[in-house]
């Protein structure tokens, strides 16, 4: 029972995902078959309901060649495993990025913690200017920060 009520539900699926024609019919031992040929003089074509994939188009499902379906059912699988690639390529892209990040300003920080540098900035007119204490422990902490934030999740190398 269970087996054959899955095997219903599976056809009548396929036949939504590429928009054939169904036939329900009742066989010599009373059981409904269901089928894309009708088998039987009885068999009762199905009206079944259009996926609405396609609904920009101008041409209908019953104007399209089994094929021509087909290859538009192709076509739009092949579009979708190109975007959900497209978007793993984009995550791998950023992940890559954050962990360069991670390694720079680890790296930066544990230069500013082994201490006896001069820190400068550059003034307007290319001029160093040195940065005093407390502004080197405030660029510590927003790097910490910014660790914390950013990077727990990646191991440092």
């Amino acid at each position: 029972m269970i087996k054959s009520l899955l095997t219903i539900i599976f056809l009548l699926s396929t036949q939504l995902a590429i928009g054939t024609e169904v036939y329900r019919m009742v066989d010599e031992n009373g059981r409904v078959v269901y089928s894309q040929i009708p088998p039987y003089k009885d068999a009762e074509k199905l009206k079944l309901k259009s996926s609405g994939a396609d609904t920009n188009s101008t041409t209908s499902n019953s104007d399209l060649s089994l094929q021509e379906r087909q290859q538009r059912y192709s076509d739009y699988l092949e579009s979708e495993r190109l975007e959900r690639k497209q978007k793993r390529d984009e995550e791998k892209q950023k992940k890559a990025e954050l962990v360069a990040n991670c390694h720079s300003v680890r790296a930066e920080l544990s230069d500013m913690n082994q201490g006896g540098v001069l820190y400068y900035d550059l003034d307007e007119n290319g001029e160093r200017v040195y940065i005093d204490e407390s502004r080197v422990e405030a660029k510590k902490q927003r790097l910490k920060k910014y660790l914390n934030r950013n990077c727990k999740n990646f191991a440092e190398n």
